[in-house]
């Protein structure tokens, strides 16, 4: 069973129990539009969301960033504001890490 259903079946049973010990291991619920129009809850693991840049997230994810995020943006470019606001926090996070491109290639240079 996944996560999406076990969760389901918590709601259903009201078993907060288990639905606070999955949203303490860093799961939090999205609400996506189906193809069909219709939208359901799904729940994303957000540990890592901070370490993965916004092109390689999954559509959960993607929507869980864009629902997180979206009242700090508006006007025409609000994506990509909302995009580049993410992918600062992957390099600030890489950087604090020893991870990003920049420090690899200045590996080169010594």
């Amino acid at each position: 069973m996944d996560i999406n259903e076990k969760m389901n079946n918590a709601i259903i049973n009201d078993d907060i129990d288990s639905i606070e010990k999955t949203v303490s291991k860093g799961y939090a619920p999205v609400r996506v539009m189906l193809l069909n129009g219709c939208t359901e809850t799904r729940w994303v693991d957000t540990t890592e969301l901070h370490k993965t840049y916004y092109d390689d997230l999954s559509s959960d994810e993607k929507d869980f960033v864009i629902d997180t995020y979206k009242d700090k943006f508006n006007g025409k470019k609000w994506l990509d504001n909302l995009m580049d606001y993410h992918d600062k926090k992957v390099e600030t996070w890489e950087l604090k890490n020893g991870t990003h491109i920049s420090q690899w290639l200045k590996s080169f240079n010594k």
